[in-house]
């Protein structure tokens, strides 16, 4: 369990924790459920964009930005700002979609974050992205980001 050391994360704005609100604005939704990625394309080491459900973040998990991102030129934040980790961080998830490409992904809405995008668990097939990432140090583990410690119970099997 070693790769789920938080490190660095004084001054990490939390997630909000409410309750996931539904795609559909005003329907929430008690108990979510897994729902398709369709035509699932990387954004970064910690977001991804399904064609159906929008822009999702990675639950539990922060990976370096790039340093013109604005997280790192607004200095918003505990960010490591590294070009060449921001883009191993990237080129990861893009290997792993490529190695699988036949592979179904899905996500478990669990909240929205403070800019409104969709924060869930994803995975492909049965390997979680958060934890892929993690194992594959290509991203840290932010306690705060863990609604409801998800992730390190996912991760530590």
């Amino acid at each position: 369990m070693r790769f789920l050391k938080p490190f660095g994360v004084a001054g990490v704005f939390a997630l909000p924790t409410e309750p996931f609100v539904g795609l559909a604005e005003g329907h929430a939704k008690t108990s979510p459920t897994w729902e398709q990625c369709a035509d699932p394309w990387v954004i970064d080491g910690d977001s991804i964009r399904c064609r159906n459900l929008g822009e999702i973040r990675l639950l539990g998990i922060d990976a370096p930005d790039y340093r013109d991102s604005p997280p790192c030129v607004g200095h918003y934040g505990n960010h490591i700002c590294d070009d060449a980790a921001a883009k191993a961080a990237k080129q990861a998830l893009i290997r792993l979609k490529l190695q699988m490409p036949y592979v179904q992904w899905q996500a478990l809405p669990i909240t929205r974050d403070r800019y409104g995008r969709l924060v869930a668990e994803v995975r492909a097939g049965s390997i979680d992205l958060s934890c892929y990432q993690l194992a594959n140090v290509a991203a840290r583990y932010i306690p705060q980001y863990d609604n409801d410690g998800r992730i390190a119970r996912t991760c530590r099997h």
